[in-house]
């Protein structure tokens, strides 16, 4: 991924990224909580690196004391689908860092932040003024082997088959960042 340049979705992308990349978890989000727990206990890792992204998701995690210890970054928006959602009174112990990055993009300067921000291994928030669902993606290309993504999961309807809302978790690996790589060389260069 190209830091200097900025990604474009287009609409077959978009329609591939309706998918879970990772294991959904479904349910609501107080029942992920508890699922998302069980699979690290089931999976015997006791403090897994973890990154967040998306308001729901990362707020039950800063306020769940066994996940939030565990939390390296959150990306929120402090939006939902349901409107406004104020999510700084759950951080404690974050930097907060603040980026720009509109609907449907992801920018060169939100690329850099986020290299910067996991070389620097310190805790951080990121306000997005825009959309941060597709910050997942640059987020799974640096990040360490063995890191935990975890998003929120909009149910979709419109597919061939439907996907249920839940939570999704992945293992970032060297395969998960080869396949993250072939979808952004399919977004249009901007």
């Amino acid at each position: 991924m190209n830091s200097q340049i900025s990604y474009k979705i287009t609409p077959s992308v978009r329609k591939k990224l309706a998918h879970p990349i990772g294991t959904l978890l479904e349910g609501t989000i107080e029942q992920n909580i508890q699922k998302v727990i069980s699979w690290f206990n089931d999976h015997s890792i006791l403090h897994p690196d973890i990154i967040c992204v998306g308001d729901v998701v990362s707020h039950a995690f800063l306020t769940n004391p066994q996940l939030s210890a565990c939390l390296k970054l959150c990306v929120v928006d402090e939006h939902t689908k349901r409107g406004k959602f104020e999510i700084k009174n759950a951080v404690s112990g974050f930097k907060i860092a603040k980026i720009k990055n509109p609907a449907g993009l992801i920018q060169a300067k939100a690329i850099e932040l986020i290299k910067d921000t996991l070389r620097s291994n310190m805790k951080t928030m990121i306000l997005v003024d825009g959309e941060e669902d597709l910050l997942v993606l640059p987020i799974i290309l640096n990040s360490n082997p063995n890191t935990f993504v975890i998003y929120g999961q909009p149910p979709v309807t419109d597919l061939e088959s439907s996907i249920p809302a839940g939570l999704v978790i992945l293992a970032v690996t060297a395969s998960t960042q080869t396949q993250v790589e072939n979808l952004l060389d399919q977004f249009e260069k901007v």
